[in-house]
């Protein structure tokens, strides 16, 4: 039976390629809506709906939709998506054509990417009708700008791909999927069997384009996002996962990895200890394994006791004070801080004083009635001249402090330093949030001395936030290390969650920690609630 993430895919698939036809948009945004219907039940609320013929229960999947969902569960073909995908398109030309000028080029010929750059390269791709030399050098361009971010996609939507083949396979995710870096260029799957997993791994249903080989499987997804299912002898299994999970520069720099049990066993006999997968860059790690000075106390997603940067609908959050309450006391958190943004971010329904009072006195009700301790915060806006928002007075009487930066971003690097420096200098404490306003490959950092400001983060009462929402993750892994080394090395890592879903961010910001090399010790909310409070308390 497939998986509810498989599943998805192939809906994602269907979407995309009836919107390549251009005939009833509706249809083609019920298929988009229901795979992310899919997608967002967890697998046992899946399975249950799908056993009992209720999938109808779910919003955004009608009588129609749950009787293809029922047909691709059980492992029959769509008929439609077969008749699409020799009538549409492939999904990842879509990517740099319209719908349309797709058509046209799978008419003549190029129904693949590679093709397509081919075409602009020889001039051919000018001479279809509806071309000419400027589309085609606008296409051109994008496939240039794609080839340079070399095809990568997101750590949070690479995933649950890689974990739905994983489970397809009954194989283990490896590549920087499992190395958690913020973005992927390949899934990669390590499978131990022969034929039959083979065969199996080039029947998973989102995989387009199988090609199979003696000990491999390759393939792309609709996305145009590559595949690799590598299927081995038990004996090569612990050696073949360590190579292919990389990175390349650190497999370069092992040399020659014997055969082992597991990858403990390989690293012993290399004479190291184990490094594990988030620390595979040659950026140390290999040396460190070799003279015994690799942290072994790495923080872990079970060593956070408590959530850190919540958001709630007194500003732009969509779940209520009770349902985080609620939320955090099923993930067995003993603690939450309700951090909505302050008044400045007024776009994002930021708490006045006037409205704060309101918030105070609800957080206090529901206190009453959860186990779990809820601490009075803001995410204080870092003012264009450093100030932070709202008078001293009141920051001195909240419990937890975010600082971060919303506006003006563009601001040069010697004043965005200056405003990021007097902040972090404020005599109250203060949670660094979001350090450089990144969002992974859709906006830069702010540009600023990073030194500099590590420096005024270890001479203050401040705390660097690892940020694990999967869109910023932020501050980066390599200015981690930098900071540990300067002396900074005070973190939480938090969740910035706009929803109970968002509390799921917090895998993310363990990964990050542990790729920057942070111990348990280094991070705040591995303490117990009351631990925390003292720590952070602003005033």
């Amino acid at each position: 039976m497939a998986d509810r993430l498989a599943i998805a895919a192939l809906l994602d698939e269907i979407a995309v390629r009836l919107q390549a036809t251009g005939e009833n948009p509706f249809r083609a945004r019920a298929y988009a809506k229901g795979a992310a219907a899919v997608r967002g039940l967890d697998e046992d609320t899946f399975s249950a709906r799908l056993g009992a013929g209720a999938l109808e229960r779910t919003p955004g999947i009608g009588g129609a939709l749950a009787a293809v969902v029922t047909d691709l569960a059980a492992g029959r073909r769509s008929d439609l998506l077969e008749t699409l995908r020799t009538t549409t398109p492939a999904p990842a030309l879509l990517a740099f054509l319209t719908p349309r000028q797709a058509q046209a080029v799978t008419a003549a010929g190029i129904g693949t990417v590679e093709r397509l750059r081919e075409a602009v390269a020889s001039g051919r791709l000018a001479t279809i009708k509806g071309f000419g030399p400027v589309t085609a050098r606008r296409v051109g361009e994008a496939l240039a700008h794609a080839e340079a971010r070399q095809r990568r996609v997101l750590l949070v939507d690479a995933r649950p791909d890689a974990e739905s083949l994983a489970a397809w396979t009954g194989g283990t995710v490896a590549g920087a999927v499992r190395r958690w870096q913020e973005t992927v260029d390949v899934l990669r799957v390590v499978v131990v069997g022969g034929d039959a997993e083979i065969a199996r791994a080039a029947a998973w249903p989102p995989l387009l384009g199988p090609a199979v080989e003696p000990r491999r499987v390759r393939g792309h997804l609709a996305s145009g996002l590559p595949v690799e299912v590598y299927v081995v002898p038990p004996a090569q299994y612990a050696r073949v996962l360590l190579l292919a999970t990389g990175s390349d520069a650190h497999v370069r720099a092992l040399g020659d990895v014997p055969d082992g049990p597991d990858e403990a066993a390989i690293y012993a006999a290399m004479g190291m200890a184990y490094v594990p997968p988030e620390l595979r860059e040659d950026a140390g790690e290999i040396e460190a394994a070799q003279d015994g000075t690799l942290p072994t106390d790495l923080v872990t997603l079970a060593d956070v006791r408590g959530l850190v940067h919540c958001h709630s609908t007194w500003s732009d959050g969509r779940d209520s004070i009770a349902d985080l309450a609620r939320g955090a006391e099923a993930r067995g958190m003993a603690y939450l801080t309700i951090t909505d943004h302050s008044p400045a971010a007024h776009y994002a329904g930021g708490v006045t004083l006037e409205r704060m009072v309101g918030q105070w006195a609800e957080i206090d009700a529901v206190q009453r009635a959860t186990p779990v301790r809820l601490l009075r915060g803001t995410e204080s806006d870092i003012l264009p001249d450093g100030a932070l928002d709202y008078p001293d007075d009141v920051l001195a009487r909240l419990e937890v402090v975010i600082a971060s930066i919303h506006t003006r971003g563009k601001l040069d690097r010697a004043a965005m330093t200056a405003r990021v420096e007097r902040a972090l200098r404020h005599p109250v404490h203060k949670i660094w949030g979001h350090a450089l306003g990144r969002l992974v490959d859709r906006r830069d950092p702010i540009d600023v001395d990073v030194p500099r400001l590590l420096d005024a983060v270890a001479q203050s009462r401040a705390t660097i936030e690892i940020n694990g929402d999967p869109y910023r993750l932020d501050l980066p892994p390599d200015w981690i290390r930098e900071a540990r080394r300067r002396g900074a090395g005070r973190f939480v890592i938090s969740v910035d969650a706009h929803s109970v879903g968002g509390f799921d961010h917090l895998a993310y910001g363990v990964a990050m920690a542990r790729r920057g090399w942070v111990r348990r010790g280094e991070v705040l909310n591995t303490r117990d609630a009351g631990e925390f409070a003292a720590a952070v308390r602003p005033g």
